[in-house]
């Protein structure tokens, strides 16, 4: 059998899909044989026959994965029936079987498991499947420590733990003083993973989506990745020297400011968000069609719709051609990969 890595959490946004998926293509680029499982998918209503999940959909095109999704995942289930797994019964079973055909030909496995305190559900899956348990914990400031210890007690002494979303400034100290801290208390800490721009964007679609709105130009840039937000600047000398300070932005502004549109297009945008319903010109339009960046029209005031899109980045998904390139050059730099697959 394949050497089997089962990824966990404590808490959903710690970035299981985004470890899980870049460890896959990282070793599959080390000319490893990878497969991707994930053992449950939760629905809150009975599953249906042929249920299905956006993650597994993604990671089987991005990995080129020969199996259907459907044989990549190993159970429907509802968060209420959770704790069932934990007691042995035949769902466990049905899992394994999966799992097993999934497995075949491959070297190693990867598992995004449930969260780490699902009614003891995700213990008893990594035993079963006999997988090593992995831990990601996102960095939380002064708890940090206290979270990698639980996380460690849910590992095992034959896994270990990562430390994601490290704000870059932080990663200094994390690395002199918090590293050191927990290698003495045992702990086995596989890597410390940076926070990312890329990692934490949002798409042009899922913008446009989440505010309502309507594409003036460039619908087909909906993939585009937006990894900022600036509202246009005060005064038009302002607006090129201010939209550089940021790359793959969105900008937004009234629909009655070319001044502002013009010069975020000189720079490195995404798209344009013009607010109020207000029409650009088409000499706007016309240049953002060169350019091919979307413009998105939407209803509300310009502060609004900046205090709205705060909402928005903590919602990001992973599912992102560009956010899996980036994940897979991020973990080799930071990331134990050795340590992961070694017997």
């Amino acid at each position: 059998m394949p050497s089997a890595l089962y990824i966990t959490s404590p808490e959903p946004g710690a970035g299981k899909t985004a470890l899980c998926a870049g460890i896959a293509l990282a070793l599959q680029r080390a000319g490893k044989a990878v497969g991707y499982f994930k053992p449950v998918v939760l629905a809150e209503d009975a599953p249906r026959p042929g249920l299905t999940d956006a993650d597994v959909e993604f990671l089987r095109a991005a990995l080129k994965l020969p199996e259907p999704a459907a044989a990549l995942i190993g159970l429907g289930t509802t968060p209420a029936r959770l704790a069932r797994l934990a007691t042995g019964t035949p769902e466990l079973a049905q899992v394994q079987q999966a799992y097993n055909k999934a497995a075949q030909g491959k070297d190693v496995m990867l598992m995004e498991g449930l969260n780490s305190g699902a009614d003891g559900a995700s213990q008893a899956l990594a035993q079963r499947l006999g997988a090593r348990v992995v831990v990601v914990v996102p960095y939380q400031g002064t708890d940090t420590v206290d979270s990698l210890v639980r996380a460690a007690g849910v590992a095992g002494t034959a896994s270990g733990v990562v430390l994601n979303k490290v704000p870059p400034s932080r990663l200094e100290m994390v690395q002199m003083q918090l590293v050191p801290g927990l290698l003495a208390r045992g702990i086995k800490l596989l890597g410390v993973v940076p926070q990312d721009r890329t990692l934490a964007g949002v798409s042009v679609g899922e913008l446009a989506d989440y505010l309502g709105g309507q594409f003036l130009a460039c619908p087909d840039g909906k993939n585009r990745l937006v990894e900022a937000v600036m509202v246009g600047a005060w005064t038009p000398d302002s607006g090129l020297y201010y939209f550089e300070r940021r790359n793959n932005k969105a900008a937004v502004s009234k629909g009655d400011r070319p001044d502002m549109h013009m010069a975020a297009m000189e720079t490195s945008t995404s798209c344009l968000v013009v607010t109020k319903n207000i029409r650009p010109m088409h000499r706007v339009v016309n240049t953002a069609e060169e350019k091919g960046i979307p413009i998105v029209m939407v209803r509300g005031e310009t502060l609004d719709v900046m205090l709205a899109l705060e909402g928005l980045f903590p919602l990001a998904r992973f599912r992102h051609p560009q956010k899996l390139e980036r994940m897979a050059e991020l973990l080799p730099q930071h990331l134990k990969l050795e340590a992961l697959t070694a017997g």
